[in-house]
């Protein structure tokens, strides 16, 4: 949506289908846990200034969503729960042709806390995404 000559404001929703493998943890028992956040999806906004006719800098804001994972050696101890939190980045975006674009992407998400299946081990989740991509205008 353009709101003048120099600047515009998009929006959109993205899903992973997969997994962001987030890690692992060792609990006081030795047994391990691989961490991963799945079936992530977000709806954000862009607001952007043009730079050039064909190049858009903009800022990204955003609410998360996903299914954080611990996958435990010891099967009692996994753990599945939904997560939500809010993502912030900066992007740039330019227009190789009239449909497509190349495209730059950094974005921070932090996810709320949550407490464990015991009550006592406080559980945040972040992440730091860079992405190069390219894509096509409609």
């Amino acid at each position: 949506m353009e709101l003048s000559s120099s600047s515009v404001l998009g929006f959109g929703l993205t899903y992973a289908a997969g997994k962001s493998k987030s890690g692992n943890s060792t609990d006081d028992d030795g047994s391990t846990n691989d961490i991963a956040i799945k079936s992530q999806y977000s709806l954000y906004l862009e607001p952007g200034a043009l730079l050039s006719d064909n190049t858009l800098l903009y800022g990204k804001i955003s609410i998360e969503r996903g299914k954080f994972s611990a996958t435990s050696s010891v099967p009692a101890d996994s753990l599945s729960k939904s997560i939500s939190g809010t993502g912030y980045g900066v992007g740039m975006r330019h227009m190789l042709d009239k449909t497509k674009f190349l495209q730059v992407e950094l974005m921070k998400v932090g996810y709320k806390s949550f407490l464990a299946s015991d009550n006592t081990t406080d559980i945040k989740s972040s992440t730091t995404l860079g992405t190069i991509g390219i894509g096509m205008k409609f």
